[in-house]
């Protein structure tokens, strides 16, 4: 099936209406989130004398878990910031962080829910006077686990 068959098909989720819960109160609007994935580390091991097979062992994972946000900032509203939940960048939010998938309805057709977050880094796009773009801010943030709900 091509893909713009798939768009038109009514039971299609669309994934560019979604809502960001953090510390289960605060909902903040991003544009785009990316590095949504649930990994493993694994191991391949190959069989001495009969080499046709090789056998993947669990390994511990050596990298974290990073989830990146984006969004424009706006004229007439404050942006978003870490600190401004009181929370700074490095330090441990309290609460999971919800990301709801909304359907065209308006209401959630599948949650997210990512636990042990910690604010990475927090940044902004480059200022350029030569260049007519939005200023964009960014956010990512590490966790431990995610599970969708």
């Amino acid at each position: 099936m091509s893909a713009a068959k798939a768009m038109q098909r009514a039971d299609a989720l669309s994934g560019c209406n979604f809502l960001v819960y953090f510390n289960y109160v605060t909902k903040v609007g991003f544009s785009k989130i990316s590095s949504i994935e649930q990994t493993i580390a694994t191991e391949a091991f190959v069989e001495g004398g009969v080499n046709d097979a090789v056998h993947s062992l669990y390994s511990p994972l050596t990298t974290e878990k990073i989830m990146v946000f984006e969004r424009g900032i706006l004229l007439d509203s404050d942006h978003f910031t870490p600190t401004a939940m009181t929370v700074g960048v490095g330090q441990q939010l309290c609460e999971n962080v919800i990301i709801a998938v909304l359907g065209t309805d308006r209401r959630a057709k599948k949650i997210y829910a990512l636990d042990g977050c910690i604010f990475k880094k927090w940044s902004i796009s480059d200022m350029d006077a030569m260049n007519d773009q939005v200023l964009i801010e960014r956010f990512e943030m590490a966790y431990e686990r995610m599970e969708e709900c």
